[in-house]
């Protein structure tokens, strides 16, 4: 035997290359070949995600986002809020007006459903200045 070199099997790139491979995340189980296997890593409802909330370090499948966030204490919510283009707005500003009299504060998140798309709003205010960042539980796709 001798060592093949900077060579490549053929037939076991054959082989890879037409197979289909299973997803790694948890709980997918889709598969795909090789050449769009990358794809569906972008895009796939399972794959691995940071938690929103700052003081939680947390990684969950994105499945499981929603999940995590109200078994973890991480939102005071029992599930999404469903809002239509009203009831947003007035959340908000009840958030202001709390917001108002203190100097420095993070506000717990509240996860809200609108039209079938799950997102939260996260609320600062540190030294004396707002911060308000939307984070949409699905794919960049969906998201733009």
């Amino acid at each position: 035997r001798v060592l093949m070199g900077d060579g490549k099997s053929l037939l076991a790139v054959t082989i890879i290359e037409n197979i289909e491979h299973k997803c790694n995340f948890d709980d997918c189980e889709d598969y795909f070949a090789v050449d769009i296997l990358e794809d569906h890593y972008k895009i796939c409802h399972h794959r691995t995600v940071n938690c929103p909330v700052d003081s939680c370090s947390e990684k969950v499948g994105l499945s499981k986002l929603i999940d995590h966030l109200i078994e973890n204490n991480c939102s005071d919510d029992s599930g999404p809020e469903q809002v239509d283009d009203n009831s947003l707005v007035k959340d908000i500003l009840t958030m202001r007006d709390a917001l108002r009299f203190s100097p420095n504060i993070v506000w717990k998140l509240s996860i809200y459903s609108y039209k079938d798309v799950d997102f939260t709003i996260l609320v600062k205010k540190l030294d004396g200045f707002y911060y308000f960042s939307m984070v949409m539980f699905s794919s960049e796709d969906e998201c733009s």
